[in-house]
């Protein structure tokens, strides 16, 4: 019974790590098989990746907007003022 379960959390911890490839079609097919049947028989996995899934949709309907000129040159000069000097924090 332990060694199936040790054998399941292996298997989820490596379909997190196989998620973008598998999704994008870029996992050998054995590779995929494998992931295939896991996600067939794990619920909790099953439902990680529909999550997965949709937040790449709405990832996706994300529409960028052009940052102000004002404010990008407010931000560079923050950067650049950050980069100089600091805070105590990140001396470290």
């Amino acid at each position: 019974m332990w060694r199936f379960f040790r054998r399941r959390m292996v298997m989820c911890r490596q379909l997190v790590e196989l998620l973008s490839d598998y999704v994008d079609g870029e996992l050998p097919p054995a590779l995929r098989r494998r992931l295939e049947a896991h996600l067939a028989d794990c619920a909790p996995c099953a439902t990680f990746l529909q999550t997965f899934r949709q937040t790449q949709a709405a990832a996706r309907s994300l529409h960028c907007e052009e940052m102000p000129p004002e404010l990008r040159q407010r931000l560079r000069r923050f950067l650049r003022e950050q980069l100089r000097n600091p805070p105590p924090e990140a001396q470290g």
